[in-house]
């Protein structure tokens, strides 16, 4: 009864945190915006349908990242440019647009998955934008003699997307540390890094070459995203090759052993009960004598499958 109990506030927790994610993210966005959809030019719609047309783009070709296979994207990279360029409402103008696009096209995801998702994305943009300012950073042109505003805004966007999505594993599961550190701060760090000096090549080639630099923007993003893509498919072809028996298809020792040791830690944080069954098969030797070592093989496979 008291694991129930535990499980039913864990939950609840979790429900109330993401209410107030979500309230907070869509007040931010209201509050920063300030209905800036009002006053933009022809101008600057042209730029917003640009923008939103790229992140929609880059959306669309995610990657996975080894060895867990969380998924990623470049798309932060057209709004970290906007805020350098444009400023953090015109950011969050686009935000807005492909978020509604997001949850028109991709049903299977709940709704208030996507509004969680525009809520953090809101609170990201606008804390980067922030600190962007706060450090003598200026929309417009790039100054290349002074980077700290650029490095801030990403720290701040990175902080705030580890702090948000950590507190929700905080908030539904035990292992909130590890989970952080997994899908956050080991495996994505990198892919913010590149994400940043994507959003500086966006804002040179847009504000040198216009329409012509996000093109060549697009094709580099494009290509980076299909080599991330293809390295995750090779390291998972090494890992199968690793750990499966090439003579009979089943895992070997070596994928035992780390199995075990996960499933070790798991029962140990969580507090679970653990049970490890052993199979003998008697007078296999005289059967390998007998029948040969490929048939064998197709035995211990055969028996594996079971």
């Amino acid at each position: 009864m008291n694991f129930i109990r535990n499980l039913i506030h864990k939950a609840d927790r979790s429900s109330l945190y993401v209410i107030l994610l979500s309230c907070t993210g869509i007040g931010v966005f209201l509050y920063m915006n300030k209905w800036s959809y009002l006053h933009l030019t022809t101008a600057d719609w042209v730029m917003v349908y640009t923008m939103l047309g790229a992140a929609l783009i880059l959306d669309y070709f995610t990657f996975q990242i080894p060895p867990k296979g969380n998924q990623q994207s470049m798309d932060s990279s057209v709004y970290l440019a906007c805020i350098f360029m444009f400023g953090g409402a015109f950011s969050l103008s686009v935000l807005l647009p492909v978020s509604i696009i997001l949850l028109i096209k991709e049903r299977k995801l709940t709704w208030w998955k996507h509004i969680v998702n525009f809520s953090i994305y809101s609170l990201m943009i606008t804390g980067a934008a922030a600190v962007f300012e706060w450090t003598g950073g200026q929309s417009g042109t790039l100054d290349g003699y002074n980077l700290i505003p650029y490095f801030a805004a990403l720290a701040a966007y990175f902080i705030i997307n580890t702090i948000t999505l950590g507190l929700f594993f905080h908030f539904s599961t035990k292992d909130a540390l590890q989970q952080m550190k997994r899908a956050f701060v080991t495996e994505s760090l990198l892919v913010y890094l590149c994400t940043l000096i994507l959003a500086l090549v966006l804002t040179i080639l847009v504000v040198h070459n216009g329409v012509l630099g996000l093109l060549l923007y697009l094709s580099l993003s494009i290509l980076l995203s299909h080599a991330f893509k293809q390295l995750f498919v090779m390291y998972q072809t090494i890992e199968e090759k690793a750990n499966t028996d090439q003579r009979t298809g089943l895992f070997n020792h070596s994928y035992f052993e780390s199995m075990l040791e996960n499933e070790l830690t798991t029962a140990r944080t969580q507090g679970t009960p653990l049970c490890l069954g052993l199979i003998d098969i008697d007078d296999f030797k005289k059967y390998n004598d007998r029948f040969g070592h490929l048939q064998g093989d197709s035995l211990l496979a055969l028996l594996g499958i079971f």
